[in-house]
């Protein structure tokens, strides 16, 4: 089994963010983009007809419970994140190694009680719910990937909210590593624009800008092989 594998959420609107992935820490490890088209050649797979924002909980749970089984079979864990994250790739197999538990699900976590203020939805689910932020990036193991199949879609219009809810459903621990997990760019934290060592992912890295000033913390671009697919008959 391989140690790590990373789903990336993107839209057929946002192809220049794959095109940065590819030369930067989408380069370290193997990783699968699931979308609202689909792609082969550049390991694309459509979980979804719709562009919009509301359409990301549907890709998400459509993508855990498409993929997430066989990726579980060989990858002991599954990174999720958005096509606007950043990732350290290193530094993610280094929380693996030393961190991890894989009967738990890591990220930035935020609740229902917290936002209950801001947002409708929060007025109808559990004020203890808890769940983790998307764009953030969260990590999930292989033992817990089995536990969660089949995924409900509960209809949030979030797909971290839905997510959330599958956890406290099948009672799988969340833990909160706000301090690695980074939801917004490093200028939101008052960081430098490379970052700070101890971050494994930030949020809302949209320009080239921001990806070229945060590559700086990557490692040489190693020599592996072909890009991990997915097997051909998932494409139709």
């Amino acid at each position: 089994m391989k140690d790590i594998v990373c789903g990336i959420m993107t839209s057929r609107t946002t192809g220049n963010r794959r095109e940065w992935i590819e030369k930067t820490w989408g380069a370290h490890f193997e990783h699968v983009y699931y979308s609202d088209h689909r792609d082969p050649l550049r390991n694309v797979v459509k979980v979804s007809n719709a562009t919009h924002y509301k359409s990301n909980e549907e890709k998400h749970i459509n993508f855990l419970n498409r993929c997430g089984p066989f990726l579980a079979e060989r990858y002991e864990w599954i990174f999720c994140c958005d096509d606007d994250t950043f990732v350290f790739p290193q530094r993610l197999r280094k929380f693996v190694r030393e961190e991890a538990d894989p009967g738990r699900v890591y990220g930035t976590v935020h609740s229902a009680e917290k936002g209950a203020g801001d947002n409708p939805i929060f007025q109808r689910v559990d004020r203890s719910l808890r769940f983790p932020a998307g764009g953030a990036g969260y990590l999930i193991s292989s033992a817990v990937m089995k536990r969660l199949h089949p995924l409900k879609n509960h209809g949030t219009g979030y797909s971290d909210v839905s997510l959330g809810l599958n956890l406290m459903e099948k009672q799988i621990p969340l833990m909160d590593f706000e301090h690695r997990f980074f939801a917004h760019t490093p200028s939101g934290f008052q960081h430098p624009e490379e970052g700070v060592p101890e971050a494994i992912s930030y949020h809302y890295i949209k320009t080239r800008e921001s990806v070229d000033a945060l590559s700086r913390g990557l490692e040489p671009t190693p020599t592996h092989g072909e890009m991990f697919r997915l097997p051909l008959s998932w494409w139709w």
